[in-house]
């Protein structure tokens, strides 16, 4: 009808989260979903902890499952299947496997930074959870994840942070059933060497995008950028 139309208007140009009505809702929910903070005295057992997801368990035991059928497939003489199968499924279950080890957090942390700096910003921060995701304020450094994915981003090169809409339409048996919206909190972010902005998208709800809007303005320690500052930021390979 009209007016779902007008709404989705006003939720992809960002007008209604400027609305008393979604006010009303957003101090409601930040009355009841306060930041977090982080359950260990020590980094690295931290991330880890958050990466030992029940959802990577299950799926890892699919997968085994999956290969003990394989298997079975042997004594049949279907060895061509059962090589396709086990390299399949080995492959699956290596993948879920890596995350629930945080295979990504492990290989950050060999990477080049300060972990004892980082430590003592990260175990003093506020958190936001959603889905595999986290976002943390803390006293010098904007942290977060992804499942590919870990951030230590210092304050002084955050030059802010805005929200992005995502829209996905949802289909079923090929008729267009209904809609959903993602929500990310896109950090923008001064790079020391060449000064462009590099952005990282981290999706969270929506009322967890503001509360990090409105979050940063009280960890920003200042503007002016140092030389050798640095982003440390770990990719995993795909």
């Amino acid at each position: 009808d009209m007016k779902a139309q007008e709404t989705k208007v006003q939720y992809m140009d960002g007008s209604y989260f400027e609305s008393p009505e979604w006010h009303e809702k957003y101090v409601i929910y930040l009355n009841e979903h306060p930041f977090e903070k982080p359950k260990y005295q020590n980094m690295k057992r931290d991330l880890l902890k958050r990466f030992q997801r029940r959802e990577y368990l299950v799926k890892m035991i699919l997968q085994l499952f999956l290969i003990f059928c394989t298997l079975c497939l042997i004594p049949l003489g279907r060895y061509y299947m059962a090589v396709i199968g086990l390299c399949l499924f080995g492959f699956l279950f290596w993948l879920e496997f890596s995350l629930y080890i945080g295979m990504p957090v492990r290989k950050w942390l060999k990477g080049d930074i300060d972990y004892e700096e980082l430590e003592a910003s990260y175990l003093k921060s506020q958190m936001l959870f959603y889905k595999t995701n986290a976002l943390a304020f803390g006293t010098t450094h904007l942290h977060g994840f992804t499942e590919k994915k870990i951030y230590a981003i210092d304050y002084r090169l955050v030059e802010g942070i805005s929200r992005k809409i995502v829209r996905l339409k949802k289909y079923e048996d090929g008729i267009y059933n209904t809609e959903e919206y993602q929500h990310f909190a896109v950090i923008h972010v001064r790079l020391p060497r060449s000064g462009n902005i590099y952005d990282v998208e981290i999706e969270l709800n929506e009322f967890q995008v503001q509360m990090a809007i409105d979050k940063l303005s009280t960890c920003k320690i200042g503007e002016d950028l140092i030389g050798n500052l640095s982003v440390n930021e770990h990719k995993e390979n795909e």
